[in-house]
Order: C-alpha cells, then sequence, then structure tokens
C-alpha cells in the first residue's frame, strides 16, 4: 500500500493556495503603487517621502515574493500525477482494536508503519525530524502560550527558523504528573500538534485518564482508555475574556498527527476528538500514549530500541 505525501485533495488545495498567494501580492502591489503616485505629488513633504518610501520597499518584497512563488508552483507541477507524490509504502498496520494491552493499559490502537523510499530522501540536505510550527501565530504569543507561568523554568525557545526539533518520549509517569505550572501556580502539560485538516495548535494536557466508548454497526460496544487533550487560546483574539471560547485543538482529518511538547518530545498518536458545535474542531482531542505505542512496535518488530532522532 502506497503512501502519498499530499492526496489529491491536500495536493489541488496547495496548487490553489500557491495561485491565490499570488494574487495577494498582486493587489498590494498595484495599492502600493498607488501610494506612490499619490506621494510623487507631494515632494519634500515628510511624511509623503517616508510614505513613497515604505510603498516602495513593500512593492520590491512583494515582486521577490512573487518570483519565489512561481518557482515553487512549477516545482509543484511536477508532483501532479499521484505516483510522483509517493513517500513510501506501509510495512506493518495492525487492524484498529479498542482497549488494547494489559488491563492496566486499555489503549486504542491505530497506528502504521511506514518504510521510505531512500530515492526520495536527500540525505545531505535532510533536517531529520522537525516540525514546522507555522505563522499563525506570533513566536512571542506562541512562547507566552506554551510557558503560561512567568515562574516556571520549563525551557521552550520559538525556533529562528520555525522548525522544532523532535528527540525523545515523555514518560507515562510525567503525562500523570507533568512539571510544568500554568498561570494559577497548577501543574500542567502544554503541547502542540501540526496536523492537515487544522494545522499548528496548542492544547492543554489533562493528566487523567479518560475513557471512550465505541458504538459498532452490530451493535456491540468497545471501550478504551484515552489520553485527553484539551483545546487552548492560540492567537491574541483568543486570548481569556468572559465570553471567549477557546479554538479547537483538532479537526477531522487530523487523525496521526504526532502530539509533541516544547521540548520536541513525543507525547502521542492523535486519533480522535469531540466536536464542539458547527465550528468542526474539537474541543477535546483524544491521543494514544507515544510510550505505550512504541513498545507495542518493538514488541511487533522484535527490536530492543526504535530511535526516534
Amino acid at each position: 500500500l502506497d503512501v502519498l505525501l499530499l492526496g489529491d485533495k491536500a495536493y489541488s488545495t496547495l496548487s490553489e493556495s500557491i495561485k491565490n498567494k499570488i494574487m495577494d501580492h498582486e493587489v498590494n502591489i498595484k495599492t502600493c503603487e498607488a501610494h506612490v503616485k499619490a506621494a510623487e505629488t507631494r515632494r519634500g513633504d515628510e511624511m509623503a517621502d517616508a510614505m513613497c518610501r515604505t510603498a516602495r520597499a513593500c512593492i520590491n518584497a512583494a515582486r521577490k515574493s512573487i518570483d519565489a512563488l512561481k518557482l515553487f508552483s512549477a516545482d509543484v507541477e511536477n508532483w501532479a500525477i499521484p505516483a510522483s507524490r509517493v513517500l513510501g509504502h506501509v510495512v506493518y498496520s495492525p487492524p484498529v482494536r479498542y482497549g488494547a494491552g494489559t488491563e492496566d493499559e486499555q489503549y486504542t490502537e491505530d497506528y502504521a508503519v511506514i518504510e521510505i523510499d531512500e530515492d526520495k530522501i536527500d540525505r545531505a540536505s535532510f533536517m531529520g525530524n522537525v516540525i514546522d510550527l507555522g505563522i499563525k501565530t506570533p513566536p512571542w504569543n506562541f512562547t507566552k502560550i506554551m510557558r503560561p507561568n512567568p515562574q516556571d523554568a520549563t525551557p521552550f525557545e520559538f525556533p529562528i527558523d520555525r522548525l522544532l526539533e523532535l528527540h525523545g518520549i515523555i514518560p507515562d509517569e510525567e503525562i500523570c504528573r507533568p512539571t510544568m505550572l500554568d498561570e494559577h501556580g497548577e501543574a500542567c502539560l502544554m503541547v502542540i500538534k501540526n496536523g492537515s485538516a487544522s494545522g499548528v495548535s496548542i492544547g492543554c494536557a489533562n493528566a487523567i485518564k479518560s475513557y471512550t466508548r465505541m458504538y459498532l454497526d452490530d451493535g456491540s460496544t468497545q471501550t478504551s482508555k484515552e489520553w485527553a487533550i484539551l483545546a487552548y487560546y492560540t492567537e491574541p483574539a483568543d486570548l481569556p475574556t468572559i465570553d471567549a471560547q477557546p479554538r479547537g485543538f483538532s479537526a477531522k482529518g487530523d487523525s496521526g498527527s504526532l502530539i509533541f511538547d516544547g521540548r520536541g518530545r513525543m507525547v502521542g498518536i492523535l486519533h480522535s476528538g469531540m466536536p464542539r458545535g458547527v465550528t468542526g474542531t474539537s474541543h477535546v482531542t483524544f491521543a494514544t500514549p507515544a510510550w505505550w505505542a512504541i513498545e507495542k512496535l518493538k514488541a511487533a518488530t522484535g527490536r530492543e530500541a526504535i530511535f526516534l532522532e
């Protein structure tokens, strides 16, 4: 079973987003050119001269962005055929099970192992396992959310290139007894994910395990123990007010996303959530602890260690 880096819908979305971004820059150029024309009629006016310089700088920046986007678009066109987007193939995929493991575990087992086609990876430039934290949330606000208590010494520095390196796994002991502190001085664990549907979002993990019951088509039910992640405020406009509600941590289509902490440690694998109203996002997201999934993989493959570097 082949695994595509971008499905047909994701590829179409990417292609259209590039075209739309180019159009945005073209509109911005026209607007700035109008500002320059207006400013040139007031030569010698200090404010008009400053506006003219700013507008010209914006025009140059927009033109450079358009050139870069056109090059990227030409590259993306090479991925039009699905076969060109094959990243690898599935080598191990156990059936989905609810309440899997020992009596004390009972987690949801829903994952697969993919072998990457080495021809698709340039080892000379490969950066390893990294997550792009994106531009939706400004670095200063991202850092503030990830460190809700200024007195907490838990390290988090927003990467200058936005790429957070992933390494290691958070043990079950720390999931149940977090070492971070929230704004009220209570123990908490702030986590991040970058999903294919909802992008980058920040959540607060719940140290108390949850239970979910699945109602199957044959009328039977199955129960699983879950690790719950609660939605958190992620943008300046979302900061708490009397009537404010946090954005969802995940949405339909994010299943399989890796959940990690601010140090880049793997925490869990997202598999489901509880939708909130008509927004399409989940105010509670459920995940399988990473340490448990790795132990299951070790047992299935016969390997004594699995490295996540």
